[in-house]
């Protein structure tokens, strides 16, 4: 049997390098380190906010502001005074000018805006009272077309505008005023419907046949005792 020929190894060789395998990597840019993301409470964000929206120094220093001892905690923010049918901020508003009315002896404003405003208890008893019964709206961060130009500071985490334990809350004004008129044309009502004539241009609430009503003697008729006619002085059913 013939020996097996020897099988025939070709030489390796290595490819040639492409064009691009010579060209040397881009240099990665090195990117800066994160800052740490920091989780604050609405209470530091507020002030964060606050702090922001301060006037520089220069101002601060240049600009003497008098304080005015007519507002209050409670007092509406100057972007929003000028909406307010009443003024909160006392005779030196510049959304209400103020002026002294000799006829009737007092002071008084004008410039009345288009929304009544009040603050409102933040819990769930005041709220659903005052907005599901009542009508009142919460000036929230998606109303706000209603009220431009208002600085972010105002409104708290939730999106409304908040002072201490209270929401601020807003109503158109013919609305507010009818509202405000409701309990005394109400009362005005009661009384009315309870009036009795007693006597000739005398009106009276309640019966007079009641037995918790005291009618002095005389009162709804036109009987004078004789003694009363003659006592001095006034009494009551016989002179008034």
């Amino acid at each position: 049997m013939a020996d097996p020929k020897p099988l025939s190894v070709a030489p390796f060789t290595s490819p040639a390098p492409s064009a691009a395998a010579s060209v040397p990597p881009a240099p990665v840019a090195e990117t800066p380190p994160a800052s740490p993301m920091r989780v604050l409470s609405e209470q530091d964000s507020y002030i964060l906010t606050r702090i922001a929206s301060q006037p520089p120094m220069d101002e601060v220093l240049t600009t003497v502001t008098p304080v005015d001892g007519e507002r209050h905690r409670f007092s509406l923010p100057d972007e929003l005074e000028g909406f307010a049918y009443d003024c909160s901020h006392g005779k030196s508003c510049k959304a209400h000018p103020w002026q002294y009315d000799e006829a009737r002896g007092r002071w008084s404003y004008g410039k009345h805006g288009s929304f009544v405003f009040r603050w409102a208890w933040k819990n769930k008893l005041a709220l659903d009272r005052n907005v599901s019964v009542r009508g009142w709206l919460i000036v929230n961060q998606v109303n706000r077309g209603y009220f431009p130009n208002l600085p972010r500071y105002l409104f708290s985490a939730n999106g409304a505008v908040e002072v201490g334990d209270c929401l601020l809350l807003f109503m158109p004004v013919k609305r507010a005023l009818a509202m405000r008129q409701e309990p005394g044309d109400r009362s005005r009502e009661l009384i009315k419907s309870r009036m009795t004539r007693v006597k000739d241009g005398v009106l009276m609430t309640g019966s007079p046949d009641d037995p918790a009503v005291y009618m002095p003697k005389g009162a709804g008729t036109n009987e004078t005792d004789e003694t009363e006619a003659t006592v001095p002085g006034l009494m009551e059913g016989r002179d008034f």
